[in-house]
């Protein structure tokens, strides 16, 4: 899961970086996204809050069970009790996927409307092979 964040991470900022070379940045009208449903998926007050509190709270969960899990059998049984050990791991898993599915849907448009910074930037070296210059 921490791949998968870091290599979304990775791609969303390298499309975000080559937009930025061509004047398109932020999350106003110069913004690289230009479709409404791109705004409303990574660039709405909403989205960036759900998708924040998501991945707090998921690492925060996900940090408390690593310990739980390495309590030996009776004690951890005694401190949460079989069915609440249980009901938290499976709520975890849960959290987990969730956030994980956020994660991938917010970077649908980034991606998408990258797209076309991406054919640029393909495309710039030939320029500057035959000697073209702005």
């Amino acid at each position: 899961m921490p791949v998968l964040f870091f290599v979304r991470g990775t791609l969303t900022d390298f499309l975000r970086g080559l937009a930025a070379r061509s004047g398109r940045s932020g999350f106003g009208r110069n913004s690289m996204l230009e479709t409404w449903w791109g705004r409303s998926l990574v660039a709405s007050r909403a989205s960036r809050a759900a998708y924040a509190t998501l991945k707090c709270v998921c690492f925060c969960c996900l940090g408390l069970l690593l310990p739980l899990r390495h309590l030996p059998g009776g004690q951890s049984n005694a401190w949460l009790g079989a069915f609440a050990g249980h009901s938290l791991l499976i709520a975890a898993q849960a959290l987990t996927v969730t956030t994980v599915l956020f994660c991938l849907v917010r970077a649908i448009p980034v991606i998408w409307e990258g797209r076309r910074y991406l054919a640029a930037a393909e495309k710039a070296p030939s320029r500057m092979a035959a000697g073209v210059t702005r």
